[in-house]
């Protein structure tokens, strides 16, 4: 037990039914050689008539970006600033080496981003770029449409410069935009998860076999998928029962899977 939550072990794969911030708090600083997260962004926290508003029947509002059934995702800019800032302070506390951390810049989260750029900038290393590829157009006029993500990479050690201290590519090999199309697939209730593919793709830039990572915002489990196939150890946190569950059925049937294919 830790917590309020629960845990399950699976070989090199932990997986833990927690607030991360009351996971985090234990670990000792640079325990972990990385880490690869992917928060909530926020999305239905929207902008109507110069003003921030949310949606009072999110649960039944299906706009694309509702993945979540017992949170509502619209916290107020301020406290959404505050909460990502809290994380990312305490990731770069417990990490020694690089934090990915995905984001895609909407309405309801773009000033605690660009805020969050400002706060940490000499810790920031370098961005890539996610082009997704086949995406969805806006749902917004005059929207541009939102054919990227983003991944901010974070170094407490190294931030001033854009190299990485510990690589496994030659020079001139690697880019700092991915292309990998976006999954489209659900799991059923759930909205569709980031590919394995991209995950793993990012991991592999800098990480080894045998490195242990954590993902504060767990979700379907892809870090945890991703990271089993690079073999490197994972700490996952998800504080929503049903994504905790969701997401360990997933990465079971990807190990079953696995093991027929063996």
């Amino acid at each position: 037990m830790i917590g309020n939550g629960w845990e399950l072990k699976m070989s090199k794969i932990n997986l833990y039914n927690i607030d991360c911030m009351e996971f985090m708090k234990d670990k000792p600083d640079d325990y972990y050689d990385g880490a690869f997260t992917s928060p909530p962004y926020n999305a239905n926290l929207k902008v109507s008539g110069g003003r921030y508003t949310t949606k009072t029947s999110w649960k039944n509002f299906d706009n694309g970006a509702n993945k979540y059934e017992n949170y509502t995702d619209n916290l107020s800019m301020d406290k959404y600033y505050e909460w990502q800032n809290s994380v990312i302070f305490e990731m770069l506390r417990i990490c020694k080496g690089n934090i990915f951390y995905n984001i895609q810049i909407l309405g309801g989260n773009k000033t605690a981003i660009f805020r969050i750029f400002g706060r940490y900038a000499d810790v920031i290393k370098d961005v890539i770029i996610w082009d997704k590829i086949n995406t969805l157009p806006s749902i917004c006029l005059g929207a541009l449409n939102a054919d990227y993500e983003m991944v901010i990479i974070f170094n407490k050690n190294s931030g001033m410069k854009r190299s990485f201290d510990n690589y496994n590519f030659k020079r001139g090999e690697e880019s700092n935009i991915i292309r990998v199309d976006r999954n489209r697939k659900s799991n059923n209730q759930h909205r569709a998860s980031m590919p394995v593919k991209f995950c793993e793709k990012v991991l592999s830039l800098s990480l080894k076999k045998g490195n242990t990572i954590i993902d504060p915002f767990g979700g379907l489990m892809t870090t945890a998928i991703a990271g089993h196939n690079l073999k490197l150890n994972v700490d996952l946190c998800e504080l929503d029962e049903d994504y905790f569950k969701a997401g360990k059925d997933r990465l079971d049937k990807h190990q079953q899977q696995l093991t027929f294919n063996f």
